[in-house]
């Protein structure tokens, strides 16, 4: 595989048309997984990040010209009231460090039907600006996609940047996913108001082989709205109008099975979400999308939503309890003892000891089948008795006692002196988040980041900045606790 790096882009367009199966690189967050996974080899890779002029934007009078390049985090950042529906697509995007990288015209580019900002680019109506050495041209954003991971650029093509009509009314998205950062869509939709031109547009992303609109709700929805002087009056449409709105919308899908769901759940929810989330002008979505203020994911609503008992794993061959929101410490800790669900590693010595939630079974018998005790040696496990030792509280806390009293011992013999910790490394240690390491690093230095933008951040705020890393031990609550326990004591150090 040979690298081309141009330094211009006169260079690239010129190395293009020099080769034509190139594939074109910035942010690599499609391109690289697809080469890891030995899904596609290419003869040449053409880096475009020398190319400063494609993380450009321009804000015109009518339309928005956005470099190919430009990072989600920017257009969150600096284009929400231009491109309100662009920059809700782009809060659903990976993880904040994903969007640090990627950007729209590699989203183009892949043409995948799952792409998140496919239907925000749908239904805000655009033109993708493609050039060679031929010259230059602007591909309607409805003419764009022409198979299932295809477009249509022509091989000695590149795209230079998207120009997208400025928002001038309420624009909305939503996606579902099997999680609430870092996945592909099940399906996504897009919904824009433009009351200059009395037209609803719409785009349907993971539910066919491409990126679709909904044409025919578009037409009844257009319709409806002049019929019904809603377009003046403002008023909220009525729940029939949605219900029809929503079962159109529903009918220009074509999704498969696949691995994150199936055709009729996928059909299901792109036909829910235009009734519930969006009821016309003068509706409390429409609003809050018109005020344009604070995008949000839309699975990342549901948090804080407590699973009902039918729902609940039984642990102990009960169901527990439902706690109030935000309980956790020893009635946490003590219910997980009763039920046999933690127990305490080896610890070698000069290491602090740790604590485990074993995985498996969550039943009060313990793992059925055979312990491995000794090289060679096999014993049935006991019935009856829940796996691990069975520990007393007071030990439990003295334990996480004697991890609030750690400090960072000296390094350097001469001196004597200890490192000092960062505020944020105190709280963790602080609230007991620190487990196995396989995510701390990156979730404090998330979070350092997080309370040097924000020193007073909402939970939401917190959950978003840490979306992109994950804990192997399931211990998001005191993560979540150290973070607020951090801000806290840094907004007291502030008041003082």
């Amino acid at each position: 595989m040979d690298f081309l790096r141009p330094a211009s882009w006169e260079e690239a367009l010129a190395a293009k048309a020099e080769h034509p199966t190139a594939v074109p690189i910035a942010g690599g967050t499609d391109v690289m997984v697809e080469i890891n996974f030995d899904h596609r080899r290419p003869e040449y890779l053409l880096d475009l990040n020398r190319i400063g002029e494609l993380s450009e934007w321009e804000v015109g009078q009518e339309n928005v010209r956005l470099g190919a390049s430009v990072p989600y985090s920017s257009i969150m950042e600096h284009l929400r009231a231009e491109l309100p529906g662009l920059a809700l697509a782009s809060h659903t995007v990976a993880s904040p460090q994903i969007r640090n990288r990627g950007g729209v015209g590699g989203n183009l580019g892949t043409a995948s039907p799952a792409g998140d900002a496919h239907p925000a680019l749908l239904a805000a109506d655009c033109e993708v600006e493609a050039e060679s050495v031929r010259g230059k041209r602007l591909i309607p954003i409805d003419a764009f996609y022409t198979g299932v991971k295809r477009n249509a650029l022509e091989p000695d093509e590149l795209i230079r940047a998207v120009h997208i009509k400025k928002a001038d009314g309420p624009q909305q998205y939503s996606k579902v996913g099997t999680r609430n950062a870092m996945v592909i869509a099940v399906c996504a939709f897009g919904i824009a108001l433009h009351p200059e031109t009395r037209t609803v547009r719409t785009g349907i992303g993971s539910a066919a082989p491409t990126p679709i609109r909904a044409r025919e709700a578009e037409e009844f929805l257009n319709a409806a709205l002049d019929e019904g002087g809603f377009w003046e009056n403002g008023k909220i449409i009525t729940p029939s109008i949605a219900q029809q709105f929503a079962t159109l919308a529903s009918g220009a899908c074509n999704p498969i099975d696949d691995v994150r769901g199936t055709a009729k759940y996928a059909g299901t929810r792109s036909a829910s979400w235009p009734a519930a989330r969006w009821a016309g002008p003068g509706s409390s979505t429409a609003a809050r999308a018109a005020r344009w203020k604070e995008p949000r994911n839309h699975a990342s609503q549901f948090h804080g939503q407590r699973p009902s008992a039918g729902s609940r794993r039984r642990v102990g061959g009960r169901v527990p309890p439902l706690r109030p929101a935000g309980a956790h410490g020893p009635a946490r800790l003590q219910e997980r003892l009763r039920a046999g669900r933690v127990r305490f590693l080896h610890r070698p010595p000069g290491r602090r000891p740790g604590l485990r939630v074993p995985g498996g079974r969550r039943t009060g018998r313990g793992p059925r089948g055979r312990h491995r005790r000794g090289p060679g040696r096999l014993r049935q496990a006991p019935r009856g008795r829940p796996p691990g030792r069975r520990l007393r509280l007071r030990r439990l806390r003295h334990l996480l006692d004697s991890a609030k009293r750690w400090q960072a011992r000296p390094t350097d013999g001469r001196t004597g002196e200890a490192d000092e910790l960062a505020p944020i490394q105190q709280a963790f240690i602080d609230a007991g988040a620190v487990q196995c390491g396989f995510c701390t690093p990156g979730l404090l230095v998330a979070a350092d980041e997080l309370l040097e933008n924000s020193p007073s951040p909402s939970d939401q705020d917190i959950r978003e900045a840490l979306s992109g890393n994950l804990c192997r031990c399931t211990g998001y609550e005191k993560i979540l606790d150290a973070v607020r326990l951090a801000a806290a004591r840094q907004g007291e150090a502030a008041r003082s």
